[in-house]
Order: C-alpha cells, then structure tokens, then sequence
C-alpha cells in the first residue's frame, strides 16, 4: 500500500516597480539648503537604492547596505527608493512643507531587474522573509562586533507588496513576519497596500458627459473589487496598512488625450479595498497617492476599454526626486501609487512623535506617557485624525447601488477613511484632543475619565466624540487566530447623547486599532463634576500573555462652534480638579 503526499505550495515571484521617465522640471538647490540637525534616525526605510547625492536627499540618508547592492544600481536605476525618500523628507514637492529634521536610515532590498533593466525587484536570490528579518536583527540588535545599525529607529516604511500573493483569508508569512517584528522591537511598521490595474470596461456612451463616465468607471471598479485585494504583507494586525486617495498638488493642465475618471479626494482606483484578517478593517488609513489617468479611447460604439495614461513626464501625480536626464542631480517625476501614500503616513507619523517628544506637563501635572508607549499613541493618532468625510457621498455618486451600501460594505472600501494632516494632534477651543497610555494584562480593566464641559449640558447643539484604540499584541503562528492580545472599549454613547457613525463596530474590534465616531445633539443633563467612562479591557483570542500589553487611547471632543465657550479650556480644568483630588 503506498501514500501519496500532498503539497499546497504558494507562487513566489519577486516583487517587481517598473521605472520612471524624468519630467523636465528640475529643481533648485537653494529650496533645499537646510539639512537635518540631528543625524539618529528616527525612520526606517527599507527599499530600492536612493540617489543618495540627489540635492533633495544629499547629506539627508544613513544608508546602509551590507549586501553591497549599490555595485548593481547604476544612476538612472535608482527610482523607487528616491522617489520614498524624497517624500518622507519633504513630501509632494508640488507644494511647499517643512522638510523632516532627522536623517533617514536606508537599507537596500531591491535591485535593478536583472533582465530587462526597466524596473527594480527585491532581491531575487534570498527568501524575502529573512531579508526583512535580518534588516530587523541589524537595526535593533548586537551582532558580534557590530553594534545595532540604527537602535533609534520607531518608524518602519515598507512601501512593497507581492501581486502573486493578494490577500483571501490566510496571512502571508511576510505579514506574520511584521506583526511578530512589530511586537518585539514595539515600532511602528507603516506598509502600502498595493496597487492594481486601473483598465475599465465601460460604455462607450459614456465618454461624452464627466459624470457618467467616472460613474461608469467606478461601477467598474467595484464589481471587480474581489480581484482587488490588499496585497501581502499589507493583512498584518499589527502594521498600518495605507491605501491612496486620488489626490496630489500637481497644477500641470490635462490634455485633451487623456480623461480623469475619478473624483478628487476620492479613493484611487488602484488602491486595494476589502477586509484583512478576520474581517479587520484594511487598509486602515488613505492618504494622496497621486492621480491616475486614463487615455481617450478613439471614437467607439457599444463597450470600450479604458488603459492607463503615462504621467510621468508632465503630471498629475505626486511631484518626487528622481535621477534626471543623463544622471543629473536635481531630476523630478510624476508618480502614483500606495507607496507614495505610505510614505506620506510615514511622513505624518514621524512629526506625531515630534510632538509626542516635546510634551511637557505643567505645574502639578502628571508627566506624560513615556517613551515606549510613542509607537502605538503614533499609531492611533495616525488614525484618529481619519474619516469618510465626503466619501461617503462620493460613493453614491459614482457607484451605481452606491447610496444603498451599508456601513460594513462602506468600510470594505473606504477603511477608517482619509487622514486630515489639519486634526492631527491639534486642538482648538471648540475641540480638546487628550490622549492616554498603558500597559494591561489578560482579563484586566482600565478606566480613563474625560471630563463633560458644563456648557454642553441640557443644550441641543452639535457634539462629536472620536476615540481610537491601538495597541501591539503578541501573535501566536499556531493558530489560525494569530492575535493573542484583544483590546476593545465601549462607547460612552448615553451619557454624552450621541450615536456611532462610519465603520461598523464589530469589523472596527478585529484588528489592533478601534476607531470610533459618534455624534449627535440630544439634549442630556450633567453636573459640572461629571465625566465619560471609557473602559479598555483585554481578552485573550489564542494562547496566553506571558507580559502586558502596551495600547496608546486617543479621545477627542468637538462641539459646534455656536457653542460659544472654550470647552479646551473647560475641561482642563476639570482633569486638574480631579488630580488635585486623586493626589490628595
């Protein structure tokens, strides 16, 4: 009697970004005169080669290349890690902004196609799992003689993802790698989420009026949106996953050869949608990742197909470094993709702990959260500033069946929403912004009590509550489950007078972020001395916690501005009352 074994092995093909043509747009050395003061890099990089004497990136990078990638790069070769650099130091160069004031450290895990040249690919003899986890080892730990690369790094940015490997209900192991990654070294891991084909088919009809034709090319879209699925490793519980909206600063004129066939603001169309891990919401956040366009098919009747547009050279697109004609210096290019929204989350979360750094408690405060609790306060202010905004609407508007969509199916395609860069740690006198940290433990509760401004009381104007949870829990790779550590809080909806809006609740619980809207303006009594409860428990989804678990909470309270009192300054007080007390 024989037995014949079985063996289900997955495709691997190395992840492959073609190359750029150069615009003709040079750029002036004197716009990037000032370079970083402080040379410990706070983020990682790990990408193609970057044009490290680029005047946009010259004396900016840590490079680190121990596999001696460099030999095999030639300049014009070195695209995609320039373009990432150059966003995460100064973002779409298409607009002013203040560059970032630490280096960027570097490491290599691409190469130049090995064929054909046209493009960069990781590399194509190591296991991409080892590679990503040995640039880990490097940066945090001891090797021999060899100190750690770069221990001051929090922030990752891995701006790839594997076509062959889409996402459909089993975790990668790259995504695995990154969540177990993410937990022991507690750093924030930013990855994009993938790009897909933007081809249509549509009705021909449709080409002579805007709005039909963006309403037919994302009816399109849509019905292929199970063929549009993150991309490994984007599905990781403990990472932040990007997606792009269909938005840049690029001022340059359409020609009349090309068609915008989406919205601005609007998801791009070769940005991923649908769920990660257990039904968890991914890609969490959307940021601009550059507008993609369409070429104009000739005259047609009946159904036509729609191909994409080559904006390299003239725009739209995210404006970014690159190597220019005949290896100049000072090249840019016009570039879309999640990876430039990646690298743009990357961006906003390395000015979060800027802030977070700077933090200082005044006089009979407590101090603020340590240092080991950044990473996930980075990450749930990374989300918290997120909404569906007008996208909601948007849907309705150019998806036929669109207003009819339910909150689970809205949050399948637009995530926790996109990222306003003007609410992130911000706050003003209408809207207090307060944040809370700590370290808990299987079966625990820990309460956090936000003081209710008396001026809201018994009134009927307009109030928002926004929370976001995020911790990094431990995985266990024994179980299908993967998540140990399940962190949840319940909405304070009574007590405050408002309902939840935007992602479903129960799809919001199934990652390592929850992120909560509610509003409303029903009228509710309190006293001056009251506050909102906010409970965070921990359950156990597999296995056991041999150690706490670290969770960043975020909280803020916007009301209308009718309302005319300094609710900031209302409830500061009343946090300072209750210290005074709990002190006492």
């Amino acid at each position: 009697m024989t037995t014949d074994t079985i063996m289900y092995v997955s495709p691997a093909r190395p992840m492959t970004i073609p190359s750029a043509a150069p615009s003709d747009e040079p750029l002036e050395p004197e716009a990037f005169s000032v370079k970083p003061a402080d040379r410990r890099p706070r983020i990682a990089l790990l990408d193609g080669l970057p044009m490290a004497s680029h005047i946009a990136l010259s004396k900016r990078l840590v490079i680190d290349d121990p596999d001696q990638i460099a030999a095999s790069y030639t300049a014009s070769q070195m695209q995609h890690g320039t373009a990432m650099a150059s966003l995460i130091c100064h973002g779409d160069l298409s607009t002013a902004g203040e560059s970032t004031q630490r280096s960027v450290y570097v490491r290599p895990i691409m190469q130049p196609h090995p064929f054909n040249g046209q493009g960069e690919t990781v590399l194509r003899d190591r296991l991409l799992v080892d590679l990503i986890h040995e640039a880990f080892r490097r940066l945090f730990e001891r090797q021999g003689q060899h100190d750690p690369a770069a221990p001051s790094v929090r922030i990752v940015n891995l701006s790839i993802g594997d076509p062959i490997q889409m996402f459909v209900r089993r975790t990668s192991p790259l995504a695995k790698l990154l969540d177990w990654l993410a937990h022991t070294y507690n750093v924030l891991i930013l990855v994009s989420a993938g790009n897909h084909p933007i081809d249509a088919d549509i009705p021909a009809a449709a080409l002579f009026d805007v709005s039909e034709l963006r309403r037919a090319v994302g009816t399109a879209m849509y019905a292929r949106a199970r063929r549009r699925r993150l991309l490994s490793p984007a599905e990781a519980v403990n990472v932040i996953s990007v997606g792009a909206l269909h938005a840049d600063a690029a001022t340059t004129p359409t020609s009349d050869t090309v068609l915008d066939t989406a919205d601005m603001g609007m998801p791009a169309l070769y940005s991923p949608v649908g769920f990660g891990h257990r039904n968890s919401v991914k890609p969490e956040i959307l940021l601009p990742g550059g507008r993609s366009l369409h070429q104009r098919p000739p005259s047609a009747e009946g159904t036509t197909t729609l191909y994409p547009a080559e904006t390299t050279i003239t725009g739209p697109g995210m404006r970014v470094a690159a190597p220019g004609h005949g290896g100049a210096l000072n090249g840019t290019a016009y570039q879309h993709g999640t990876s430039n929204a990646t690298a743009l989350a990357t961006r906003t979360a390395d000015h979060i702990f800027d802030v977070l750094e700077a933090l200082q408690p005044g006089d009979g405060e407590p101090p603020f959260a340590t240092a080991e609790y950044h990473p996930v306060l980075a990450k749930a202010l990374l989300v918290h500033a997120a909404s569906w905004g007008a996208m909601r609407e948007g849907l309705a508007r150019t998806i036929d069946g669109g207003a009819d969509l339910n909150r689970r199916a809205i949050s399948q395609l637009l995530g926790y929403g996109a990222v306003d860069a003007e609410r992130i740690v911000t706050a003003a006198t209408n809207r207090v912004l307060l944040l809370g940290a700590g370290s808990i433990t299987a079966d625990q509760r820990q309460t956090f009590a936000l003081p209710l401004p008396t001026s809201l009381a018994a009134t009927t104007d307009w109030r928002r509550l926004t929370l976001t949870l995020a911790w990094l829990s431990p995985v266990n790779t024994a179980t299908r489950k993967h998540r140990m550590a399940r962190l949840s809080f319940e909405s304070p909806r009574q007590q405050l007078g408002v309902e939840r809006l935007e992602a479903e609740a129960r799809v919001s619980r199934n990652g390592t972020v929850q992120h909560e809207i509610l509003e409303g303006q029903r009228a509710v009594a309190f006293t001056a001395s009251d506050a909102l409860e906010i409970n965070v428990d921990c359950r156990v989804d597999a296995g056991r916690l041999a150690a706490p678990v670290r969770y960043g909470l975020a909280a803020t309270l916007e009301v209308a501005p009718t309302i005319r009192a300094d609710i900031h300054q209302e409830v500061r007080q009343q946090l300072q009352i209750r210290l005074r007390t709990r002190t006492r």
